[in-house]
């Protein structure tokens, strides 16, 4: 009797001692987060300053983009290329494109994508995640009104 009461206390004391045992979790960069996948345009949100934000994906994204990967890499490069659903010759023209290169401050508040002659976007980083990407360009439109423009990706799996 007294070996089955050992028994039965330590396949108890076994149990408790696993069982408090704490899940370790990985916890990845911000850098890693951003060169750790491919991104696909969610959908992008335009609005004017003290405006309401309104979904224009259908107006700057054409069907045929809105499966092109967007990659920053390790080496701080970026490529945008074309996914499955290929749009023939025409060459999108619409927020950052093709290949350039990246940069950001240590926590990735900011992100800095350009193309040599071509373009520079400064992003403030809203929001990244091992699934979500948002981030937001701030500039002055050619009536000098202050609008942004609110990039929403999602992960490509």
């Amino acid at each position: 009797m007294n070996k089955s009461i050992s028994g039965l206390l330590l396949m108890i004391l076994t149990a408790a001692f696993f069982s408090c045992q704490k899940e370790v979790e990985i916890k990845e960069s911000p850098q890693e987060l951003l060169t750790g996948r491919k991104w696909l345009i969610n959908r992008v949100l335009y609005s004017e300053e003290n405006g309401a934000p309104g979904d224009i994906t259908s107006i700057v994204y054409k069907d045929c983009e809105r499966d092109d990967e967007y990659e920053f890499r390790k080496n701080n490069s970026f490529v945008r290329s074309d996914g499955t659903n290929l749009c023939g010759n025409s060459v999108a023209l619409y927020g950052p494109y093709d290949q350039g290169f990246w940069g950001g401050d240590s926590t990735l508040q900011t992100l800095r994508v350009e193309k040599t002659f071509f373009y520079i976007y400064e992003f403030k980083v809203n929001k990244i995640t091992s699934t979500t990407l948002e981030m937001t360009y701030s500039t002055t439109d050619y009536l000098q009104q202050k609008v942004s423009f609110t990039y929403e990706f999602t992960a490509k799996k």
